[in-house]
């Protein structure tokens, strides 16, 4: 019997841990993901630095700077301000 896809851990909509393996050994021990190239890794980026640096590495290889998406420009503008940057928790000046 197929396992609850999502559950709840410590009040968390959470992947079941069990759906995951029952899905695995579904698919002959493939990994569960709906990638299509799962063997080619996704790069994460979490800061300005590691975009600055994904984007240098890029240019260098031949390739196209990719540019932050609108929103992301849009939100890094706003917490620039000093009202919202301050209800935000960050440093007021």
């Amino acid at each position: 019997m197929q396992p609850k896809k999502y559950i709840k851990i410590n009040g968390v909509m959470k992947m079941n841990p069990e759906y995951k393996r029952w899905k695995e050994m579904q698919s002959g021990g493939m990994p569960a993901t709906t990638v299509p190239n799962p063997s080619q890794a996704l790069p994460i980026i979490s800061t300005m630095e590691e975009h600055e640096q994904f984007n240098s590495d890029i240019v260098a290889a031949g390739g196209k700077e990719i540019p932050l998406a609108e929103s992301t420009n849009a939100t890094i503008e706003m917490m620039q301000e000093p009202e919202i940057s301050c209800e935000a928790g960050m440093v007021c000046i």
